[in-house]
C-alpha cells in the first residue's frame, strides 16, 4: 500500500474514532440533562406534596382540638377518653375531605395523637405522609417519594382575658315547677302553683282572708304559706333550683379553665326581678364565683305594694291594696349591664377584655303604671335597646329562655299573656332570641335539664371562643 493510501486510511479511523468519543461524550451529557431536570421535577413535587400535606394537617389539627374541647367542655367520667376519639375522628374526616381538594391522588396516611395537659388544656398533633410519585424513580435511588408533615393546633387556658357577667332573671316566675312532672305535683296542691308559684309567703292568700298553712307535707289541705319551703321540704326541684345546679357547675368548670391564668377570668353575676343587684362584683377568686353562683335563688316574694308602686316589704304598709306578684325589670336590668361594664375589648390585655354577658330570662319586662290594669303593671318584651348597645359595645350575649308554662286555667296567666303572640314579632321567644349575638347563642330550655344543657353550650362555646390557637 503506498504511503498516501496508508495516510488517507489512518485519517478516515481516525474521523471514525473522534466522532465515536463525541458521541458517547454527547449521550453522557444528555443523561446528566435528564437527571438535572428529573431532580428538579422531583423537588418541585416534593415541595408541592409538602405544601399540600401542610395546609391539609393544619386544618385537621385546628378542627380536631376544637371538636376535642368541645368534648371535653361538654364534662362526663369518661371526658378525656371520649375526647381522644373525636379527636382521631374529627382529624381523619377532615384529612380524608380534603384531600381531593389539594389535588392528591391518594389518601395520605394520618396518624393523631391527642394529649391532655390538665383541665381544658390540651394539643392534638396530626402527622400525614405521602408517597410521591417521581420521573426517572428507579435512575434516583438516593431519593426518597414519602413526604411527611405534622401540625399542633393547642388550648390554653387563659390566652385572654376574658370576662363573664351572668345577668340573671330571679323573679318569683322562677319558682315554677322545673320538671313536668313537678309542674303536676304542684298543681295537685290547694295552691295550684304552676304559671308561676309567685306568692311564697301566702301574702295573697293573707289579703283575701283565705287561710294558708305552714304545713309543708303532702297532706295539708290548706295552700302552703310559702311555697318555696313546701317545694324544698318535698323535693320538688323548682327552675330556679336547675338554676343554680348549673351555675355551681359552670363555676367548677370555670374554676378548672382558669387554674394556670385566673386573672385572666374576670366573673361577676347581676339578679334582677322587682330588684336588681349585683351580687357579684367583678372577680377571679374562685371562692367567691363558687359561692355566689352556687347560691342563687329566687327573690323573696314581693308583698302588697300600692298604687304609688311603695317598696314596702312588710303587711302593714299604706294602702297595702294590691298584691302584685313581683316585677320583672328586664329592660332595667340590661342597662344596668350597660352603665356598669368596663374594661370591654378584643382580650388582648386586662383593659380589653373579651366580654360575655350570659342573659337568662323568661321574655318579660315589667314596667309600673298608676292605674289597676294588671295589678299596676304594663307586661312587654321591650328589652331590646340593651340588648343592641351592648351588642354595639363588643359584647357577645348568650341569651338562655326560660318560657312560662302555658296554664290556661290559669285567669293570671290568660290576663297576662293571653294576648301575646307565641312566636315572631311581640313575643317573648323573640326578644329574647333577638337579643343574642346569633342564633347559635340562643338556648331554649324550658325544663331543668334544657336549662343545664343551655348553660353546658354556653361553656363549651366560650372555651372553644377564646382558647384555640395553633403551633407548629
Amino acid at each position: 500500500m503506498s504511503y498516501l493510501k496508508k495516510l488517507l486510511v489512518g485519517e478516515i479511523s481516525f474521523l471514525k474514532a473522534r466522532q465515536g468519543g463525541v458521541a458517547i461524550l454527547a449521550a453522557a451529557a444528555m443523561f446528566t440533562i435528564m437527571i438535572g431536570v428529573s431532580v428538579a421535577i422531583n423537588v418541585g413535587a416534593i415541595i408541592n406534596t409538602k405544601t399540600r400535606l401542610q395546609s391539609i394537617a393544619d386544618a385537621a389539627a385546628l378542627k380536631a382540638a376544637k371538636a376535642a374541647n368541645e368534648s371535653l367542655a361538654s364534662g362526663g367520667s369518661n371526658a378525656q377518653s371520649n375526647a381522644q376519639t373525636v379527636a382521631e375522628t374529627v382529624a381523619q374526616a377532615t384529612v380524608n375531605a380534603n384531600a381531593a381538594g389539594a389535588g392528591l391522588s391518594d389518601i395520605p396516611t394520618a396518624t393523631v395523637t391527642y394529649s391532655s395537659n390538665g383541665g381544658y388544656s390540651s394539643a392534638v398533633t396530626v402527622a400525614l405522609s405521602s408517597a410521591t410519585k417521581f420521573v426517572m424513580a428507579n435512575l434516583l435511588p438516593t431519593m426518597s417519594g414519602v413526604v411527611s408533615v405534622s401540625s399542633t393546633a393547642s388550648v390554653t387556658a387563659g390566652q385572654t382575658y376574658v370576662q363573664i357577667v351572668f345577668l340573671v332573671d330571679v323573679s318569683n316566675s322562677m319558682t315554677v315547677g322545673g320538671t313536668q312532672e313537678v309542674i303536676n305535683s304542684l298543681l295537685n296542691t290547694p295552691a295550684h302553683c304552676a304559671f308561676a308559684c309567685h306568692d311564697t309567703h301566702g301574702y295573697y292568700d293573707s289579703i283575701k282572708s283565705i287561710k294558708c298553712t305552714t304545713q309543708t307535707g303532702s297532706s295539708q289541705t290548706l295552700p302552703a304559706c310559702n311555697m318555696r319551703a313546701y317545694a324544698q321540704t318535698n323535693g320538688l326541684d323548682l327552675k330556679i333550683d336547675y338554676v343554680q345546679s348549673a351555675l355551681s357547675d359552670l363555676a367548677s368548670q370555670i374554676s378548672d379553665l382558669s387554674e394556670n391564668a385566673s386573672n385572666h377570668f374576670l366573673i361577676s353575676m347581676i339578679t334582677f326581678g322587682t330588684q336588681i343587684e349585683q351580687v357579684l362584683a367583678p372577680t377571679s377568686d374562685q371562692s367567691e364565683i363558687s359561692s355566689a353562683l352556687s347560691s342563687v335563688d329566687a327573690e323573696d316574694s314581693t308583698p302588697y305594694i300600692n298604687s304609688h308602686n311603695s317598696t314596702a316589704t312588710g303587711m302593714y304598709g299604706t294602702e297595702l291594696d294590691v298584691y302584685n306578684g313581683g316585677y320583672t325589670k328586664t329592660a332595667d336590668a340590661l342597662n344596668y349591664v350597660v352603665s356598669h361594664l368596663t374594661n370591654v375589648g378584643d382580650g388582648s390585655s386586662a383593659d380589653k377584655m373579651t366580654t360575655y354577658v350570659v342573659f337568662l330570662s323568661d321574655g318579660t319586662s315589667d314596667t309600673y303604671v298608676n292605674n289597676n290594669s294588671l295589678a299596676y303593671r304594663n307586661v312587654t318584651t321591650d328589652f331590646g335597646s340593651g340588648c343592641t348597645t351592648l351588642k354595639n359595645m363588643n359584647v357577645k350575649i348568650f341569651s338562655v329562655w326560660t318560657p312560662y308554662y302555658i296554664d290556661e286555667s290559669s285567669s293570671w296567666f290568660t290576663e297576662y299573656f293571653g294576648s301575646m303572640p307565641d312566636s315572631g314579632a311581640g313575643s317573648m321567644q323573640a326578644a329574647v332570641q333577638d337579643c343574642a349575638t346569633s342564633d347559635d347563642y340562643y338556648f331554649e330550655a324550658s325544663d331543668g335539664t334544657e336549662i343545664k344543657q343551655a348553660f353546658s353550650s354556653v361553656f363549651n362555646k366560650i372555651v372553644t371562643d377564646t382558647s384555640l390557637r395553633l403551633t407548629k
